[in-house]
């Protein structure tokens, strides 16, 4: 029981050090009737015991973690629907959009490069990234490799990429940078780029592939709304000029 609890609470580091101390704890029953007795029937019972309690703890910290994560991506998911949904301009949508994929993602910057056909290029990010435009979409840059290509791309450490500028000091834990492609009913629609400071772990990076989907899928739905929001406008006003 107290491993399997340690496993809920802490995951799977913390059930295995729960059935670590729960063996150390039942050694001292187990160990001495070994040194008396041998490989016994009742010696190997509690040998089976001590795995046990290591693989209860190792085993539910691991279903209980990745329930965890199923969750947080669940959770993303929905604030990412919530920001895509408040009927703004798109600029507005997608600024809303990055701040809550920061926060969902633990990342340390979210931008978002639109190829819009209302005012190329568009780059929103969270509050305090200030992106230039004509910077981010040239052609040796990063984000223009995964438009022409369609694939994502990740960078293990952005301080040392040559792409990214000359090399600079690093810090004390590495900035990795994820690029995903935005693919829409029409093709792409432009570039959502992920940056965190320390691990990014392949799970992560394929749920900002999935989110990816998502935004996309967003953004052309916005933009349809606003498409029609504008032609009703313009409908409702020479409706009215004709009226008079």
């Amino acid at each position: 029981v107290p491993a399997l609890w340690g496993a809920l609470r802490f995951g799977r580091l913390g059930g295995v050090v729960v059935g670590l101390l729960a063996v150390l704890l039942y050694a001292p029953f187990v160990l001495p009737e070994i040194e008396r007795e041998g490989l016994t029937a009742e010696t190997a019972e509690g040998m089976v015991t001590f795995g046990f309690l290591l693989a209860v703890g190792a085993l539910a910290g691991a279903l209980a973690g990745r329930a965890r994560t199923q969750a947080d991506r669940y959770q993303t998911l929905l604030a990412l629907r919530r920001a895509l949904e408040k009927g703004k301009e798109l600029p507005e949508l997608l600024a809303a959009a990055a701040t809550s994929l920061r926060a969902s993602l633990g990342a340390r910057e979210v931008v978002l490069l639109i190829v819009s056909p209302e005012a190329w290029p568009l780059v929103v990010g969270s509050p305090r990234v200030h992106v230039n435009a004509a910077h981010a979409f040239r052609q040796d840059s990063a984000a223009a490799w995964v438009l022409a290509t369609g694939r994502s791309l990740f960078v293990a450490d952005v301080e040392t990429d040559p792409r990214f500028g000359p090399p600079r000091p690093i810090g004390p834990r590495p900035r990795r940078l994820l690029l995903v492609p935005l693919r829409a009913r029409d093709g792409l629609i432009g570039v959502m780029t992920v940056e965190r400071e320390g691990e990014f772990p392949r799970e992560d990076r394929e749920a900002v592939e999935t989110l990816g989907l998502q935004l996309a899928l967003g953004i052309e739905n916005a933009r349809l709304a606003n498409r029609q929001r504008r032609f009703a406008e313009e409908l409702r006003e020479k409706v009215a000029a004709a009226t008079e």
